[in-house]
């Protein structure tokens, strides 16, 4: 007869007897833990608010990035035509004025005819004024005396004597419903109002000296 105290050493070092599959103590238990729904709805409520916040920037970022692009290229088409007035390369504005603190702009687009090149494309090609990305206007000072003998004071008098010519630059829409007022740049550069589009992108004024000599130039054709 087997001892007891062996019997019940031996049971255990027996196999434990298996579970039965419809056991709940067998059911498997996933070790992943995930988002609930009212989680991920809460998470996408979170980032909704600070798009929402952060877009007025994204915005302003993109419209000065804009704005400075335009005013580079207005920049560079004030340059160039003054270079091309210089180079005697086109006609003196015929637009006159004495007063280059606040001459009015001109009541229709400059005619192209008179003055090549003030309607231009993104590209800074002569483009016509009707479908132009931007719009010069230049202006000149009335010539001192009749240089040319011709009995009037005209553009011709103007290559003559040298003068004082003022460059605007503006956006091509910006005579789209009649002509702009406005005659200084917006300060600041970048602001909005609703009426940004009238402003110049660039005003400028410079001298152009025809004469041969100094003896003929006597002072600065820029009068204030």
């Amino acid at each position: 007869m087997t001892e007891a105290w062996r019997i019940r050493q031996e049971g255990r070092l027996l196999p434990p007897p298996p579970e039965s599959p419809a056991s709940p103590t067998c059911a498997s238990r996933s070790t992943q833990s995930g988002f609930t729904i009212i989680e991920s709805l809460m998470a996408m409520l979170i980032a909704t608010i600070l798009l929402a916040g952060l877009s007025p920037l994204f915005v302003l970022a993109v419209s000065s990035r804009v704005q400075a692009r335009r005013v580079d290229l207005a920049t560079q088409a004030a340059r160039s035509y003054i270079d091309s007035l210089r180079a005697d390369v086109i006609q003196p504005p015929s637009i006159q004025a004495a007063n280059f603190s606040g001459v009015p702009a001109p009541p229709n687009p400059p005619n192209q005819t008179l003055n090549p090149g003030t309607c231009l494309d993104k590209n800074l090609q002569r483009i016509g004024c009707a479908n132009a990305f931007l719009v010069i206007q230049a202006f000149r000072q009335v010539p001192a005396k009749d240089a040319t003998g011709d009995g009037s004071l005209n553009g011709d008098d103007a290559k003559v004597l040298g003068y004082c010519v003022g460059v605007r630059v503006y956006r091509g829409d910006a005579f789209k419903g009649g002509s702009p007022d406005e005659v200084r740049p917006l300060n600041p550069m970048f602001a909005e109002t609703p009426r940004t589009k009238e402003y110049p992108l660039v005003v400028m004024k410079t001298e152009i000296i025809n004469q041969a000599t100094f003896e003929t130039y006597k002072g600065s054709p820029c009068t204030p």
